[in-house]
């Protein structure tokens, strides 16, 4: 049979959810990609501790504590997606990882240690939401090892001539707008 075979996704919201802090949890996908080898596997960190929204209501009271907090979670997240991300390329498979354009994420140690791996090699894009079906605009930042002709494509610049909805916030029934 042709195509790719997928993994289960490694999320806490998945049908069976999988919290990549568990040591248990870690083991058990580090086995599955040491034994299974992907090709490509596609990373998309929580952005809301390094989004633009968390920077904004910094003076918000309580807010920073609870951002902060969120914010060490989500580094030792980032450790063990760096961890994964070095035996998928040790494997000769590629990686993707996909934020906000403008997130903070881009800019932390972490990320900046994945694009110094020997040997690997990363080509950035960004795309803007609206351009694959999207309501809003919402740029997105791409970081890949696949090679530059996989996604010459995908850098896709807002060319509509309507304004967009904002993407914050939620609507009437409490459903987020992003």
């Amino acid at each position: 049979e042709a195509g790719l075979v997928a993994m289960p996704p490694i999320d806490l919201v998945a049908a069976k959810p999988s919290d990549v802090l568990g040591d248990v949890d870690f083991s058990l996908h580090m086995l599955g990609i040491i034994k299974r080898r992907p090709t490509f596997v596609m990373f998309a960190p929580t952005c809301g501790p390094w989004s633009t929204l968390a920077v904004l209501n910094k003076n918000k009271p309580g807010f920073t504590a609870k951002v902060e907090a969120e914010r060490a979670i989500q580094l030792r997240v980032l450790r063990r997606m760096g961890l994964m991300i070095r035996v998928i390329l040790a494997q000769g498979g590629y990686v993707m990882i996909e934020n906000p354009s403008h997130c903070l994420l881009w800019s932390l140690p972490e990320m900046q240690r994945l694009r110094a791996i020997p040997g690997s090699t990363w080509t950035e894009f960004t795309m803007d939401q609206c351009m694959i079906g999207g309501r809003h605009r919402k740029p997105t930042r791409f970081w890949t090892t696949a090679p530059a002709e996989c996604s010459r494509d995908m850098h896709l610049t807002c060319n509509h001539t309507v304004k967009h909805p904002l993407c914050t916030g939620r609507d009437p029934d409490g459903v987020s707008r992003s």
